[in-house]
């Protein structure tokens, strides 16, 4: 059976926030708030837990790969410049080629 506990966030982003958190047992050790980890404090009661937020960043944060950003920019600029001058960069290479052939012959 579920119990549900009142919880009250003290510090960081969420200072002076109060919430619902429901598990089967003990309320949970850590809580994440707008990105922030929460330790439970050592003086919880039955009813309402309080959690103190905790200065280091959360170890669920994803790992951002140098560069990323850019290759990403450079591949969609690359994918728009050839979906709207393909066509015409194609046609105007073919008509060089034979313009080339021609001043040869």
């Amino acid at each position: 059976m579920p119990i549900t506990y009142q919880i009250v966030f003290l510090g960081g982003p969420c200072n002076n926030k109060r919430g619902t958190v429901e598990t089967g047992g003990n309320p949970p050790a850590q809580v994440l708030c707008r990105g922030s980890e929460y330790t439970l404090a050592p003086a919880w009661s039955a009813e309402r837990a309080v959690y103190t937020y905790t200065d280091t960043p959360p170890s669920t944060t994803e790992h951002v790969v140098r560069g990323q950003r850019d290759v990403l920019a450079a591949f969609s600029h690359l994918m728009k410049t050839l979906r709207h001058g393909g066509d015409r960069q194609l046609a105007a290479t073919g008509r060089a080629r034979r313009r080339i052939r021609r001043a040869v012959r």
